[in-house]
């Protein structure tokens, strides 16, 4: 499958709870397509979502993808870059998200 998935969060937590989550039918896992399920992961990103200790939550986070990484959960096979193009007297900061924010856009 290709997907394109970026949380309006940028939260490593949103992203993966989208992707990875065991698919449930009530939000969790709404993204996971091919179905992969850890309960051990998903115990930990509901951890990670209630956590309000930064520090601790990273750890949190960081069990998580070295979960993925040994399950070989998703196997990225290409990361697609954002295509931007601008003027010569125009300017814009590039989002991760391609979305485009005209509070930042720049006329010269």
């Amino acid at each position: 499958m290709l997907i394109g998935y970026y949380p309006t969060t940028v939260d490593a937590g949103a992203l993966l709870e989208g992707v990875l989550h065991t698919y449930n039918g009530k939000g969790a896992g709404d993204n996971n397509t091919g179905r992969y399920s850890n309960p051990k992961l998903d115990a930990l990103l509901l951890a990670a979502r209630v956590e309000l200790d930064s520090a601790k939550r990273v750890v949190l986070l960081e069990e998580v993808q070295l979960l993925i990484k040994e399950d070989i959960a998703i196997i990225p096979i290409h990361q697609q870059l954002p295509s931007w193009a601008m003027r010569k007297n125009v300017d814009t900061p590039a989002r991760l998200d391609n979305g485009l924010d005209l509070r930042w856009v720049v006329v010269r």
